[in-house]
């Protein structure tokens, strides 16, 4: 009689405690633009015209006469934003090999199912500021940022020093205050070759040292006397799904539009930004905004079990969309790992 092995031929259930998968390092998008919870979808905005802060319009004025006055002018932006969701199940049958009970999912499978929504929205977030950041026109005047020809990691006439000094200038003459909380953005790559910068390692050998220490975000931000370095390691696959699983192409998220490398000079008012009790004018370069849900958060979750798949469904909702300004609070380069 012909044989088989049994045991492959029966469908196993999952370890309760231990689970295999994959996950980006980390999502950056709330450390560029600072967030914004808008009431209504018509919440506005508003800007003061640069020209008028700028004005030399006090003047010296001879006793008993009459001081002219001047009016300020302001602009307004109204944020838009999409409704974005993701959906995820947990079949009858997964319930039933993990010994669980149809009516009541255990809570670990359940946090898992809302990881993996929470995951979806974070990405989607994260792939629609980076899309704005890296092609937009900042103060450099450049679609995409100045093109950097790979200056940032050269290991001759390497560029990185020369041009976060620029961009500072460039900031401060466009009248944004380079007092404020300044922080400087790269994608991973031109992160791991920018730290290798010999004009950085230098200052940080000690006598008699033979290897080189090369700094870290907080000690590259530090050296340049900014806010904070931040670091986008997220990618994405663009590959098409696949019934075997096979399925994955790896885009890097910040890399730029010509997938060369991206840097960003940046203010970043951070909390200040929403909690403003002193009416004072902050600039930023662009806002991250979300409309509130029906449950007076930025995100709704549901679920619910529908009987004719015999499945649980899980659902994960927000309404969130990413605006610029202020161009002029930020600089851009582009190419700057690759030309």
């Amino acid at each position: 009689m012909a044989g088989g092995n049994i045991a492959s031929q029966l469908i196993t259930g999952y370890l309760q405690k231990v689970s295999l998968g994959y996950k980006n390092s980390a999502y950056v998008w709330d450390q560029i633009f600072p967030q914004v919870l808008m009431k209504t979808k018509d919440s506005k905005i508003p800007i003061w015209n640069r020209g008028d802060e700028f004005r030399l319009e006090s003047i010296k004025r001879a006793p008993g006469t009459k001081t002219p006055s001047g009016t300020y002018q302001t602009t307004s932006v109204t944020p838009t934003t999409d409704q974005w969701a993701t959906k995820h199940k947990l079949t009858k049958e997964e319930l039933s090999d993990n010994e669980a009970n149809l009516l009541s999912p255990p809570i670990n499978l359940q946090q898992a199912v809302m990881k993996k929504n929470s995951n979806q929205l974070q990405m989607r977030i994260e792939k629609l500021v980076a899309d704005l950041v890296t092609g937009g026109t900042w103060v450099d005047g450049n679609v995409g940022g100045e093109d950097a020809a790979a200056g940032w990691v050269a290991t001759s006439s390497n560029t990185f020093k020369a041009d976060i000094f620029t961009a500072l200038d460039a900031i401060r003459k466009a009248g944004v205050p380079i007092d404020s909380k300044i922080r400087l953005f790269m994608d991973y790559t031109t992160f791991s070759g920018a730290r290798q910068n010999g004009g950085i390692t230098d200052t940080r050998k000690y006598a008699g040292e033979k290897e080189v220490r090369y700094p870290n975000a907080k000690e590259i931000a530090d050296f340049f006397s900014i806010d904070a370095c931040v670091v986008g390691p997220a990618i994405y696959s663009s590959a098409q799904k696949k019934d075997d699983g096979t399925d994955f192409t790896a885009v890097d998220m910040w890399g730029g539009t010509n997938a060369k490398g991206f840097g960003f000079l940046y203010i970043f008012p951070g909390e200040s930004f929403n909690n403003n009790v002193n009416g004072d004018q902050i600039p930023a370069p662009g806002v991250s905004a979300f409309h509130k849900m029906e449950n007076g958060e930025r995100e709704a979750s549901y679920k619910w079990y529908n009987k004719d798949y015999h499945t649980w469904f899980y659902e994960m909702q927000t309404q969130f969309g990413v605006l610029q300004t202020m161009p002029q609070a930020a600089y851009a380069w582009q190419d700057t790992h690759t030309t």
